[in-house]
């Protein structure tokens, strides 16, 4: 009876799970590199299984063709909320919602809020603020901060 948009399938399918649930899916299509918009690639090969049954998958790939605009969407969304009236803890509560369940880096996103807003404070235009998120969250990933060494202090 027609498509599904993969839009429509993350939205409808992905981001409403609920946090620590596992989906499984199975897809007979044509084209379906994006077909749930996920932002990781996961391989099924021998390790890529191994790793997941023992519960430690150490590394995912980042789709290159996942839609990081999702993340202003959300934000659009969230504006719309607040102009309808919706309480902060409204807006709050599902703006977590909607990024937790999309699997988004809080890191990131904090780094994206934080140059948002000061590029709006500087006057900048919305596509700017858009790029400028798009290569912070497409970025990879930074070494995790040693722990600092106090002098005589065991660790």
């Amino acid at each position: 009876a027609g498509q599904i948009r993969d839009d429509t399938i993350f939205q409808e399918l992905v981001a409403v799970l609920p946090k620590g649930c596992k989906l499984t899916a199975v897809m007979d299509c044509c084209h379906s590199g994006t077909i749930m918009d996920l932002p990781y690639i996961f391989t099924a090969d021998n390790d890529g299984i191994s790793q997941y049954e023992s519960g430690h998958v150490s590394h995912l790939q980042q789709n290159p063709e996942f839609n990081w605009s999702k993340a202003a969407m959300v934000g659009f969304q969230l504006f719309q909320m607040y102009n309808s009236g919706a309480s902060k803890v409204q807006i709050a509560s599902r703006g977590v919602t909607l990024l937790s369940e999309a699997g988004f880096d809080w890191v990131k996103l904090a780094q994206v809020l934080i140059t948002a807003l000061l590029m709006l404070l500087a006057g900048r235009s919305f596509p700017d603020i858009i790029h400028a998120a798009k290569n912070i969250i497409t970025a990879p990933p930074k070494r995790p901060a040693q722990p600092l060494k106090v002098p005589g202090k065991t660790q």
